[in-house]
């Protein structure tokens, strides 16, 4: 939102790469 300061949030994964 713009009244909050940009915060850095890390990418958010729906899902979690599975390596088969």
């Amino acid at each position: 939102d713009y009244g909050k300061p940009p915060v850095e949030k890390p990418p958010v994964v729906k899902k979690p790469p599975i390596e088969k």
